[in-house]
C-alpha cells in the first residue's frame, strides 16, 4: 500500500517515503513500532475486527503517537490499520499546504495521504472520506471497523466516517491499544529513564537559581533551559514560592523568593513524545510546625509506599498505606484522598494505570506511573514529592532520582 502520490492541487516539495527517509526522526528503531502493530493486529484477529481507524488530534494524540509516531498540533489525523499489512496515515494537520513542512518526516508509516483543512490556502478535503476510501481498498467496508478514540473523536468527524462506510459496523476499540500501552517495553522504559535524568538535572539548575530575590519566572527559565538543551520539550516548569505553593499548578510569575519560603517545583518534560512528571520542595529556613509536618509526612509517604510497589499489588492497598501515613503525621485533612495519590503516565500525562481512589486493579510489571504524595494547606503552603516509577518483576524502579529532602 506504499504511496508515492502527491496531491494534484498542492505541494511543491516531495514527501514520498524515499524523501522522508532522509529526515526520519524516531526515538526507537522501526522494529519497535512494527512489534506494536503486530500485537495490535493479533488483538484485532481475536476480536474479528477487519480494520481500525485510530483518531489523533490535539485533544487526544497518544494512540496515534504510539502506533505511528506522528503528532499533529492542530487538525485531525486518522490512521487506518488493516487486519494484516501496513497502516495508512491520513491527516489534515498540514502547514503551508506542504506535508514535508508538517512533521511527516517523524512517522515510520510509509503511506501518507494528506488532506487540507478549512484553514488551508487551497480547497479543503475530507480526512473521513479519504480514510473510508482506504477501508474500502482493503476490503473491510462491509465488516466490523473499530474506532480507537471513540470518546474523544469529534462527533461530526465520527458521523462523517459512518456516512462514508454505511455497510460497516463501527465499534469502540480504544481498549485494544490501551492494553498494549499500559505495559511499557524495555525500550520505552529506557527512554523514560534518560528523560528522567534530564529532569533531575533541570531541578538541580532550578535549585541553584533559587536565591532570595530571584523570581519564580527566572528560576523556571533555568529548568526549561536544561530540558530544551537536552532535546526535550517542556511545558512551562512550575515554580511557586511561599504561600503561592498551595496553588500547586500556578504558572511562575514575578513573585520573588524570600528567606523562610518553601518553594514547590513541579516540572513536566517530554522526550520522544513521552512525559516525565516530577515535583520537589525546598525550604529556605525553619518552617512552622504545620509545614514541617507536611514535609516530613510527604517524604515518608513517597519512600514507604514506594517500597511496597510491585507486580500483583492492588492500587487500593498502596492508597490506604499513604492515607495511614498522613493520618499518623497529623496532616490527613490536607492530603490523600483529597489531593490524589498519583497518575499513570507515558505518551499521555494521564493514562493507565488509573490511580483513582479505591481502584482494586493489581499492578503489573512494565507499568509506569507518577507516585505523587501531595499535601496542600490553602493559604499556607503546598508540598509534593513526585517521582516517575516503573513496576518491575522484583518491585519498583525509581526513574527520577533527584535528592528528596531539602529541609
Amino acid at each position: 500500500m506504499t504511496s508515492t502520490r502527491r496531491h494534484e492541487t498542492f505541494s511543491r516539495f516531495p514527501y514520498d517515503w524515499e524523501e522522508r527517509q532522509k529526515w526520519l526522526d524516531l526515538p526507537f528503531p522501526v522494529e519497535e513500532y512494527e512489534g506494536r502493530l503486530a500485537r495490535l493486529q493479533a488483538s484485532m484477529a481475536r476480536e474479528k475486527i477487519g480494520a481500525l481507524i485510530v483518531y489523533g488530534g490535539a485533544n487526544d494524540i497518544g494512540n496515534l503517537h504510539y502506533l505511528a509516531h506522528f503528532d499533529n498540533s492542530w487538525g485531525h489525523s486518522l490512521l487506518v490499520v488493516p487486519a494484516s499489512g501496513e497502516p495508512v496515515l491520513v491527516t489534515n494537520g498540514i502547514f503551508h499546504a506542504e506535508p514535508i513542512h508538517s512533521n511527516v518526516h517523524t512517522t515510520w508509516v510509509k503511506d501518507i495521504r494528506p488532506a487540507l483543512s478549512t484553514q488551508s490556502a487551497a480547497k479543503p478535503t475530507s480526512v473521513a472520506e479519504i480514510a473510508a476510501g482506504v477501508v474500502k481498498e482493503i476490503g473491510a467496508a462491509s465488516g466490523t471497523v473499530g474506532i480507537v478514540g471513540e470518546r474523544t473523536i469529534p462527533h461530526p468527524l465520527h458521523a462523517e466516517i459512518a456516512s462514508f462506510l454505511p455497510a460497516a459496523r463501527l465499534v469502540p476499540a480504544t481498549s485494544l491499544v490501551a492494553r498494549l500501552r499500559a505495559v511499557k517495553t524495555p525500550r520505552e522504559i529506557a527512554l523514560l529513564r534518560e528523560g528522567s535524568k534530564v529532569i533531575d538535572r533541570a531541578f538541580e539548575a532550578a535549585v541553584a537559581a533559587a536565591r532570595p530575590g530571584a523570581t519564580e519566572a527566572e528560576i523556571s527559565a533555568e529548568a526549561a533551559r536544561v530540558i530544551v538543551a537536552a532535546g526535550g520539550q517542556c511545558r512551562l516548569p512550575h515554580v511557586m514560592t511561599g504561600a503561592r505553593s498551595c496553588l500547586k499548578n500556578a504558572y511562575p510569575n514575578q513573585t520573588k523568593v524570600k528567606d523562610g519560603d518553601v518553594i514547590l517545583y513541579d516540572f513536566v518534560g517530554q522526550f520522544g513524545g513521552y512525559y516525565v512528571d516530577f515535583a520537589r520542595n525546598v525550604a529556605l529556613g525553619k518552617q512552622p510546625d504545620l509545614v514541617q509536618r507536611m514535609l516530613d509526612a510527604c517524604l515518608r509517604a513517597n519512600e514507604e509506599v514506594g517500597k511496597k510497589i510491585g507486580p500483583g499489588v492492588p492500587i487500593v492497598d498502596l492508597q490506604k498505606m499513604m492515607a495511614r501515613i498522613f493520618e499518623e503525621g497529623g496532616v490527613a485533612e490536607y492530603g490523600y484522598p483529597y489531593t490524589g495519590f498519583g497518575h499513570g503516565g507515558g505518551l499521555d500525562i494521564l493514562e493507565a494505570p488509573f490511580l483513582y481512589e479505591g481502584n482494586p486493579e493489581p499492578l503489573r510489571a512494565g507499568m509506569t506511573f507518577y507516585l505523587e504524595p501531595m499535601i496542600l494547606a490553602h493559604g499556607v503552603a503546598g508540598v509534593c514529592i513526585e517521582d516517575m516509577v516503573a513496576v518491575t518483576e522484583g518491585g519498583v524502579d525509581y526513574l527520577t532520582n533527584a535528592r528528596r529532602r531539602f529541609w
